[in-house]
């Protein structure tokens, strides 16, 4: 276990040593041995730089950079690179309603830290190296999309054909993830029957066939804690029953063909565009 802390601000002065997770998502990480001593490099890493009081915001980047090479921690370089993008876009955009709007700006005011403007920094070169990361991955995991996002940013050609051949793979299941990759692809083509394909499948797009270990797992936990009164199990079994009544759902099987149809009918859209496949 991987955990990253900070110390609780909230506690009294007196309990100063009393941490906690940074975030709930991110921060305590199962790794296998590997996996965490590709962890301490990167940390040992990032400790020298910061380490000399001459670093520089450039030598961050690079090190993020590599983080996202690294499928281990892809998450954790492509997470900041983009989030520091997002920032610079968002900016941008209130700069320019502001503008618009007719409010007299201040062209040193800055909403983010120059140490924030990672993305800002990202040579050539290192573009081409996350690129290169992103398209090398047949599945997308942690970090990917990220990594998708950050590079829609700067309009690579080869982003959309990449997509789309990820989605053609998707075609005989339609798993949880492939809803992401087609918003980025109707985001690109800004399609109007695109878009209305997309808003169908997310409004229709059942994954009940991915949940049925969970769902069995989160019965077998029900059952050990029933309570011990027999009219309040009764009771909850009549409710229970009711709303079964009622609710029809579709078997795994029909969820599974519902998604792939939705999926097919969109990517027949997005092929009228006549987008090249990626080699």
């Amino acid at each position: 276990m991987l955990a990253f802390l900070q110390r609780d601000e909230d506690q009294d002065k007196r309990d100063s040593n009393t941490y906690q997770l940074v975030s709930d998502r991110e921060s305590a990480k199962h790794l296998s041995a590997n996996e965490l001593e590709i962890y301490i490099k990167h940390l040992e890493e990032l400790k020298a730089i910061v380490s000399d009081s001459d670093y520089k915001s450039a030598d961050v980047v690079e090190w993020l950079v590599r983080c996202a090479e690294d499928p281990v921690t892809r998450f954790e370089g492509a997470f900041e690179l983009d989030t520091s993008a997002q920032r610079e876009l968002w900016e941008k955009k209130d700069l320019a309603r502001r503008a618009a709007a007719g409010e007299i700006l201040n062209p040193s005011r800055k909403i983010f830290r120059d140490e924030e403007r990672f993305a800002a920094l990202l040579t050539d070169q290192q573009k081409e190296r996350l690129a290169n990361a992103l398209y090398k991955s047949d599945e997308l995991g942690d970090g990917d999309f990220e990594l998708i996002e950050l590079i829609s940013c700067w309009n690579d050609a080869r982003l959309l054909p990449f997509l789309v051949s990820y989605l053609q793979r998707q075609l005989e299941a339609a798993p949880p993830g492939t809803e992401r990759v087609m918003r980025f692809v109707a985001d690109a083509l800004e399609d109007e029957g695109v878009n209305e394909l997309l808003t169908q499948y997310i409004k229709n797009a059942s994954y009940g066939d991915f949940d049925v270990e969970d769902e069995d797992t989160d019965k077998d936990e029900s059952e050990s804690d029933e309570v011990s009164s027999e009219t309040e199990i009764s009771e909850e079994a009549s409710s229970t029953d009711d709303q079964e009544d009622t609710t029809p759902k579709l078997t795994t099987e029909d969820a599974r063909q519902a998604r792939v149809e939705m999926l097919r009918k969109f990517l027949t859209a997005v092929q009228a565009h006549k987008i090249a496949h990626v080699k």
